[in-house]
């Protein structure tokens, strides 16, 4: 949710309101930014809070961006904000395939999306990256200079040594786990999901910046 100043984004009362949407969006499961908008708080539509909202604040104030997950069977969501009034967060759907010990689970979800928050990853899994994205890469290490003098066959081999290397570092499977960089998050939970009993997948995750789109 934006407002104009940081003033207005430490009012109580905005404060309020932004907890009451996210209370809203839960109670409806509401999806996007314009169905919360028409969603009902009291029998009120949202929209008109926000509107009372902008007279009072004098600040025009947006629901930028919603993101709904929710874990179907077994699982748990993991949520981490960074500090108090934070300016980025994330959410993460984490599946088992078997009920695994709520708090641990939920402790390994948590310590994922505060690992989302600080390595910022594109994409779940390498089969996610776009055909186009690993296209435009190729492209771009391919003109660099300092492969201009190499022979095609090693030059090729090069080029796919830096774009694998770039998916790994924007693939959040593939990323070095922040809390022990010796194993990949997927590796980290393998070997949590042995500890707990159940085999531990992320099936979805958000990663909110403030002032991004």
């Amino acid at each position: 949710v934006n407002c104009e100043t940081d003033f207005v984004a430490r009012n109580e009362e905005f404060v309020a309101l932004c907890n009451k949407l996210v209370d809203v969006a839960l109670a409806n499961k509401t999806k996007s930014a314009e169905d919360l908008l028409n969603a009902k708080d009291g029998g009120k539509p949202v929209s008109e809070e926000i509107t009372a909202a902008i007279a009072k604040t004098g600040e025009n104030i947006v629901i930028k961006r919603l993101d709904y997950l929710a874990v179907p069977g077994e699982g748990v969501i993991g949520l981490y904000i960074h500090a108090l009034g934070g300016k980025m967060g994330a959410i993460l759907e984490l599946t088992a395939d078997k009920k695994p010990e709520l708090e641990a689970a939920s402790t390994v979800a948590r310590e994922l999306a505060m690992h989302i928050v600080s390595t910022k990853p594109q994409y779940l899994n390498r089969e996610d990256v776009p055909k186009e994205i690993i296209e435009e890469e190729h492209r771009i290490e391919s003109g660099k200079a300092d492969l201009a003098s190499k022979p095609a066959e090693i030059k090729e081999k090069i080029i796919a040594g830096r774009v694998d290397k770039i998916l790994a570092e924007r693939c959040l499977s593939e990323q070095p786990f922040v809390k022990d960089p010796s194993a990949t998050v997927s590796k980290h939970l393998e070997t949590k999901g042995k500890e707990l009993g159940a085999k531990l997948s992320p099936a979805r995750f958000a990663l909110f910046i403030l002032g991004d789109a």
